[in-house]
């Protein structure tokens, strides 16, 4: 797959595209599934994520990338793509469609999640040796003075044994089935996604299963049983997984690891990089009826609170090159300014109501511009900023919060945001 323009098979979800452009381009499997659809004489992606059809490869970015131009770079942006989906897909508890889109547990998302951490640790330890510890005498310089003393007469010397024969050590490695099994798995998982990798050696197909897929299976069981080291622990199970999910995979068949719901992943970047465990709790609203009370929540994406100064952050997975159309209306500012009033005991307290945008940023994040009632001043305003994506998927699969929150409390105090 190294030969495709890999660019020309990548997209932006809700990006328009020209029919014609892609007629007969992209698989009807696609609109059947209602990843795509034609609209308006334009090709629109309704998901994010990866797909192969037919041997042929799609990648759909989510909203606000930018997707590079160079080839190794844009390999690199895939890579980072599935991993997130990978992570958010066991993560979460997925609705039926989408987890039928990622692909259900031992099928698609299994099968990639495997494939992907097993190339890795093939590139990072190579395939597993397994040593046999065969005993002879005087074969090594390794000596096993017990087996010595209970097997060999010595010589007396001096009142003293010794021994001319000693019973050595000597560790040999041998063709171990797991290391068969190793080697199979690892030239299947290079056929499928090595060039992602830049593995440009070829794929050989020496390699065949040394039994059937069930007793593999079990041999991989028993042998995660006698073990406990993590990277064999874990190699046993990431190959069990990848024969699992690749029991009805072919290179004519279509795997689609994808979510319709990226804006769930959105709110998780954002919950991820910003949340506060101490945060006050919001007056809970209610219905009274026949002196029985009904109460209800009101629940911000995102809370958090630094010095005096109380965020109320909601995560909105919008497309900010319509801005200022097309950004969040009436229904969702509402939430927000009513967020604040309810919460607001004081006017000298300072609460912040922000809305968060994908997009690319030099800075990580930056600043949007805010949303207001018209002779309303005192519902306050709702600030926009603008989260860089890309930058936010690496910390996000890294585990890494970084510095976003402190940048964007440099910007919550800066005069330029409009307060």
């Amino acid at each position: 797959m190294n030969n495709i323009n890999l660019y020309d098979n990548c997209f932006i979800e809700l990006d328009e595209y020209p029919f014609d452009k892609y007629d007969g381009k992209i698989p009807n499997e696609l609109f059947i599934r209602g990843i795509c659809v034609k609209k308006d004489e334009k090709l629109v992606f309704n998901c994010t994520g990866f797909m192969v059809i037919h041997n042929q490869i799609f990648v759909v970015f989510p909203k606000g990338y930018v997707i590079p131009k160079e080839h190794i770079l844009l390999k690199k942006h895939i890579r980072l793509l599935i991993d997130v989906l990978i992570k958010y897909s066991r993560d979460s508890s997925l609705e039926p469609v989408e987890g039928s889109l990622l692909g259900g547990l031992g099928t698609n998302s299994e099968l990639i999640a495997a494939a992907f951490w097993l190339i890795r640790d093939y590139f990072d330890y190579g395939i597993i040796n397994f040593q046999r510890q065969d005993y002879g005498i005087n074969q090594s310089a390794n000596i096993n003075w017990s087996r010595t003393i209970k097997g060999v007469n010595p010589v007396i010397s001096n009142k003293s044994p010794v021994y001319l024969d000693l019973v050595t050590k000597k560790n040999t490695h041998h063709d171990h089935l797991i290391t068969q099994i190793h080697q199979y798995v690892v030239e299947q998982c290079l056929d499928l996604y090595g060039w992602l990798f830049d593995y440009d050696e070829g794929v050989q197909n020496e390699y065949d299963l040394p039994y059937d897929e069930d007793l593999v299976i079990y041999l991989l069981d028993m042998e995660a049983q006698r073990t406990f080291e993590d990277r064999k622990s874990n190699l046993f199970l990431n190959l069990k997984e990848f024969i699992t999910g690749s029991h009805n995979h072919s290179k004519d068949s279509v795997m689609t690891f994808v979510t319709p719901y990226f804006h769930t992943v959105w709110e998780k970047f954002c919950h991820f990089l910003f949340s506060d465990n101490e945060v006050p709790e919001l007056p809970k609203p209610y219905w009274e009826v026949n002196n029985t009370i009904a109460r209800t929540e009101q629940i911000p994406d995102v809370m958090f609170k630094v010095d005096n100064r109380l965020v109320i952050l909601d995560a909105k997975y919008y497309r900010i090159k319509f801005a200022p159309k097309k950004l969040p209306g009436w229904g969702d500012l509402v939430k927000q300014f009513f967020y604040r009033l309810t919460l607001m005991k004081d006017e000298k307290d300072l609460i912040e109501n922000i809305f968060i945008f994908p997009g690319q940023t030099r800075n990580v994040i930056e600043y949007l511009g805010y949303a207001a009632v018209e002779e309303m001043p005192s519902l306050g305003k709702i600030h926009g900023y603008t989260l860089d994506i890309h930058k936010a998927m690496e910390l996000y699969v890294s585990n890494n919060k970084g510095d976003s929150k402190e940048k964007l409390l440099s910007l919550l105090k800066s005069p330029e945001k409009g307060n």
